[in-house]
């Protein structure tokens, strides 16, 4: 007779049912996971090392690097990430099985030095990797060390790679050596505003310099995210097959060329809008249906100045615009700072309301301090159905309780999961163990900058905090949901 723990033994269940079903677990819950056994582990290591992070820090860019100025920190933060980027460079390359199952890599380069040691071995690993997909290089060019190891690593990317990031100026033309490029992404590293040299975005017309589109080489390429003066500088092919399309500006004066985009973007699906951006943009959006697969808009635009039309019109262009393109589920704005005041605001705020598959949603109010009764009516507009939301605002506490307004306003709705709030000025005076036990379906809370997983399996809520590094070069698999990180992209 076969015995009961026989009988229901992990083994006795396909590795690929295990497979399905540790993949919907949390990224935390996989790691467990590894030292369960050696079944489980060889089934939870395609998905814990499906994506890798590696570091090459040095001197005092670390410091830029992590935004502090506590040496202790910087010191012991380096060592464990380059110990830790080490170790896995290691195992990538000792074990060719192990190789294989990277498929998405971040590379982050502060350093003052050459690093020729942690380039060579890079540079290696890249070419070992034979499945990678996604390849993101994040690093400083203020001195020319960190400029040549850039280069270097961007030179080594494997021809395999889909998606390709990086944040520096490049002057090597590399596209031809990447048929597979789907997705090509330029994403300057904004510095927190309490550093001195942080507040503008490092834009460069070098960023696309030496870069050449083949009609012949890129014909998979569907996704670009590139600084405003490079609109009309790419072919009009490129933007034909386009489903998604970001744009940043750095510099208020930049034009952009909505009409251009208009007539040759017809298949875009997604649209991002900014960095510096002027609110006379809206004075140009389109009011008929032009974008018909359009189904997120990212617009973020700082402020209004007098000889482009008043906040009115703005707020009517923007409206006529989202009544036109109704079928939007993912939406970030970043409006006026006078919104609060223009007579049309309650069909702006129904306009949104009435965006029926709207599921993830973000509202930047500006500097003007909001009061508790401007909150209230603010969140009896927001739609029923979201499952993310980021409020960003100056919230005037003096008013009243806001956050007790919030949970109000928040508690019926059935599918929220994750929960941003961003104060523009101090602190806003609410705890996350607070919105965890009161919003009892969110998975993720994050407060300004910090972010925090919420853990609710066990008897009690575990509340994790990421750590900065992590906030600050976060990935897609980071979170329980991609829609989490596309509001979380530009913030």
């Amino acid at each position: 007779m076969v015995s009961l723990s026989a009988a229901i033994s992990p083994q006795h269940i396909p590795p690929e049912i295990w497979s399905q079903a540790i993949s919907w677990l949390p990224l935390a819950h996989q790691k467990t996971m590894l030292s369960v056994s050696r079944f489980f582990h060889d089934i939870a290591l395609p998905f814990v090392f499906s994506s890798v992070r590696l570091y090459v820090l040095g001197g005092s860019e670390t410091f830029d690097m992590l935004e502090t100025h506590q040496a202790d920190f910087a010191l012991e933060t380096e060592h464990v990430l380059m110990r830790r980027s080490w170790e896995i460079q290691h195992r990538i390359l000792d074990d060719p099985h192990f190789a294989l199952l990277v498929k998405d890599m971040t590379v982050v380069v502060f350093t003052e030095s050459q690093a020729i040691f942690e380039i060579l071995t890079l540079t290696k690993v890249l070419d070992t990797l034979k499945n990678l997909r996604t390849f993101r290089c994040y690093g400083s060019d203020t001195n020319d060390f960190n400029q040549d190891v850039l280069t270097e690593i961007i030179q080594a990317v494997p021809s395999t790679v889909q998606h390709l990031l990086y944040s520096s100026r490049l002057s090597i033309d590399i596209l031809d050596r990447l048929p597979n490029l789907t997705f090509l992404e330029y994403r300057p590293i904004v510095y927190h505003p309490d550093i001195d040299f942080a507040a503008s975005l490092p834009l460069s017309e070098d960023t696309l310099n030496g870069f050449k589109f083949d009609s012949s080489i890129h014909r998979h390429l569907q996704a670009l995210a590139i600084d405003v003066i490079w609109v009309e500088r790419i072919p009009v092919w490129v933007y034909n097959q386009l489903t998604c399309l970001e744009l940043i500006s750095g510099n208020y004066d930049d034009q952009i060329n909505l009409d251009f985009i208009c007539h040759h973007c017809p298949l875009l699906e997604s649209l991002s809008f900014v960095g510096e951006v002027h609110a006379r943009i809206c004075l140009t959006l389109p009011k008929e249906t032009t974008f018909q697969r359009l189904h997120s808009l990212r617009l973020s635009c700082k402020w209004h100045t007098p000889g482009h039309g008043s906040t009115v019109d703005h707020i009517l262009s923007l409206t006529s615009f989202l009544q036109s393109h109704n079928t939007l589920r993912r939406l970030y704005l970043r409006v006026f700072e006078d919104i609060m005041i223009v007579p049309s605001l309650p069909s702006f705020l129904r306009s949104i309301q009435e965006l029926s598959h709207l599921e993830v949603f973000g509202l930047h109010t500006g500097y003007e301090d909001l009061t508790q009764e401007m909150l209230a009516y603010l969140l009896t507009y927001l739609p029923l159905g979201l499952k993310a939301l980021n409020l960003a605002m100056s919230w005037d506490t003096n008013s009243g309780s806001h956050a007790a307004l919030l949970m109000d306003f928040l508690s019926p709705m059935p599918n929220i999961r994750f929960l941003h709030i961003y104060r523009t000025a101090e602190r806003l005076p609410v705890s996350v163990e607070e919105l965890a036990l009161e919003l009892k379906g969110l998975t993720m809370i994050g407060l300004t900058r910090g972010i925090r997983d919420v853990d609710r399996s066990g008897p009690e809520i575990q509340i994790t905090k990421w750590p900065r590094w992590k906030t600050k070069f976060f990935v897609e698999s980071d979170f329980q949901d991609p829609d989490f990180a596309w509001l979380l992209k530009y913030r």
